[in-house]
């Protein structure tokens, strides 16, 4: 059974195949030390916005490129210079009309 490090939506799995379930548990702690909990925020977020999207019923050709621009740091940036509300205020920006 792999160990896992987890922060909000984001999970990580280690595993040794079954050879060290003690080495995996302590990778995995070293891992969940570094794993910024900025990332956490950022899954709900775009969790929300890829929702939202799909709920439109637009289609995914539309909405798809938007949803990846979120991926490209400038989320995790604002999440940890500025905070989940600037974060999500630059997810929304993004997603309505593709400024940001």
């Amino acid at each position: 059974m792999p160990a896992v490090a987890r922060r909000g939506r984001v999970q990580a799995a280690i595993s040794t195949g079954g050879a060290s379930p003690g080495l995996a548990r302590a990778i995995k702690e070293q891992f969940a030390q570094w794993l910024d909990p900025a990332y956490a925020e950022c899954a709900e977020i775009v969790a929300g916005a890829r929702r939202r999207a799909i709920d439109s019923g637009a289609p995914a050709e539309q909405w798809r490129p938007r949803l990846e621009r979120l991926l490209d740091g400038r989320l995790l940036r604002a999440a940890r210079e500025q905070g989940r509300e600037a974060a999500k205020n630059l997810a929304e920006r993004i997603m309505q009309d593709g400024a940001d």
